[in-house]
């Protein structure tokens, strides 16, 4: 057989056996997630009820829940959903090899917040009252001045108890069972879209206007609300703590007599 025709041969059966085989580096490339999120919140007013409640049992007026056209005293909106997501992001943790982006976008509306997770869009009301009452043990006399004592308030149990009794005039309360929805969509690099897979976290977040706390110069409470507040969780008023002042004004008045 000439040489030219053995080459021809050869070369045929080498690109009939790579037809025949799979080839790895043509293979569909790997599916990059893209994560998001949307917010869907319930009716106004929920868990207000038990709300006032706690609250009228301290000598408080009643929170009133601010209507549709006072936008600066409810909840934000749902769209944009970037002032949702870090609260999605806390409800929902991040799963298995994935990290948490970076907290981005705009804070929510001002106002003081009280806020409990929930394992389902239905709250048990009375329960969340109580969780938030339970912070009463983390102050030993009046709440101070948010810009007093941050540490203290860096704990949001600390916070939502102070929201809970937020004493200002005319004060509003927005509640709302939160219900954040996380989609994780499988998408190629080829522009098809692949199947996509959802979680879900629940939360019960009132906002109480105005702001108690961050725009507040001075504590909280006065005395007699406190008083006030603790006889309801605990059946008798706080006592002051006296200041080393009236001490040593105590002392020497008895060491003259």
């Amino acid at each position: 057989m000439a040489p030219s025709l053995k080459f021809f041969y050869l070369a045929n059966a080498c690109l009939i056996l790579l037809a025949a085989c799979p080839r790895e580096a043509q293979s569909e490339p790997a599916d990059s997630p893209t994560i998001s999120y949307s917010v869907n919140l319930g009716d106004d007013g929920t868990c207000l009820a038990e709300v006032n409640a706690a609250r009228e049992a301290a000598k408080l007026s009643k929170l009133q829940q601010p209507g549709g056209s006072e936008g600066a005293k409810r909840l934000p909106a749902l769209v944009p959903v970037t002032p949702w997501e870090p609260l999605c992001k806390e409800l929902i943790p991040p799963a298995a090899g994935k990290s948490a982006s970076e907290r981005t976008g705009n804070e929510f509306s001002s106002g003081t917040y009280a806020y409990i997770a929930l394992n389902s869009a239905t709250p048990n009301c009375s329960a969340a009252v109580d969780h938030w009452k339970a912070a009463y043990k983390n102050f030993s006399g009046v709440p101070p001045a948010y810009k007093d004592n941050t540490t203290l308030y860096s704990k949001q149990d600390n916070i939502s108890f102070v929201a809970l009794y937020n004493p200002s005039k005319d004060a509003t309360a927005d509640c709302r069972v939160v219900t954040c929805t996380e989609t994780t969509t499988n998408q190629s690099r080829q522009g098809q879209e692949g199947s996509g897979t959802q979680r879900h976290g629940y939360a019960l977040l009132c906002m109480t206007t105005p702001d108690i706390l961050k725009e507040n110069e001075s504590a909280p409470f006065t005395q007699d609300q406190w008083n006030a507040i603790s006889r309801s969780i605990t059946g008798s008023a706080s006592v002051a703590v006296p200041s080393l002042v009236a001490l040593a004004a105590a002392s020497l008045s008895i060491a003259f007599l």
